[in-house]
């Protein structure tokens, strides 16, 4: 169906693909963690729980009207993790402001203290908390804008039509992903999900709390989605709304 109205999924700091998933991955992972998380809490919701499952079987029937982008710096996590493979286009590079424009440099991106190399949390600010500034790997960085740019430019030849959801957690560079997947997608982009906490950590809270303002301005939907599963029952709302 040519018509098909294509969601681009672009996951920005994938890691283990722990978001994409609570959708698509393993039945038996997914309700294992549901259960867990039930375990802990004192009060059982079944129609909450019953909700949710429902809403991830209506999004999972649909695997075909995603187009699924993977975003991830650190090349260690790509070659160790099997979530990869279910990636329709998947990028080793970090995204960087828009400050430095060059068309190829490299980068450092720091791991965390006391963590082994593919562990969540790696930066390219030297200024996040618990960095190691001795223990680094080199990445290729590239501006938001010309990924953005190269980006609209390969789906506008692919797809007649599509919504843009943005999953982040790219360690601080978020405010910057934002703005640019706006300035260039304009209405289609529907949907951020992920974590901006890092845009606070990192940037201050004036510079979070306008990246808030922009979204309610320009009326972007935007939810918490984590690996914690109660993330998941707001964005699995919202993806069912748009599907």
């Amino acid at each position: 169906d040519d018509y098909m109205k294509m969601n681009i999924w672009i996951d920005i700091g994938t890691h283990s693909g722990q978001e994409y998933n609570s959708i698509f991955g393993s039945n038996f992972i997914f309700y294992i963690k549901v259960i867990k998380n039930l375990l802990l809490k004192k009060i059982v919701n079944f129609k909450e729980i019953i909700n949710l499952i429902n809403l991830r079987n209506k999004i999972r029937n649909k695997r075909n009207e995603f187009f699924i982008i993977f975003v991830e710096a650190n090349y260690k996590i790509i070659l160790k993790k099997k979530v990869y493979n279910e990636a329709e286009m998947i990028f080793n590079f970090a995204l960087t402001d828009n400050k430095n424009q060059n068309s190829f440099n490299l980068i450092k991106l720091y791991f965390l203290r006391n963590q082994n190399q593919i562990s969540q949390g790696s930066s390219i600010y030297k200024n996040k908390a618990n960095i190691n500034e001795k223990d680094y790997i080199l990445t290729h960085g590239v501006s938001v804008d010309s990924f953005m740019q190269s980006i609209k430019k390969e789906l506008d030849k692919r797809f007649l039509d599509y919504n843009i959801i943005l999953r982040l957690n790219c360690e601080g560079v978020e405010d910057s992903v934002i703005y640019s997947a706006y300035k260039y997608f304009n209405k289609d982009l529907k949907i951020i999900s992920g974590s901006l906490k890092d845009v606070k950590y990192i940037k201050g809270e004036n510079v979070y709390k306008n990246l808030e303002q922009f979204m309610k301005d320009k009326n972007i939907i935007n939810t918490v989605f984590t690996p914690n599963t109660n993330s998941w029952f707001e964005t699995f709302k919202e993806f069912n709304k748009l599907i």
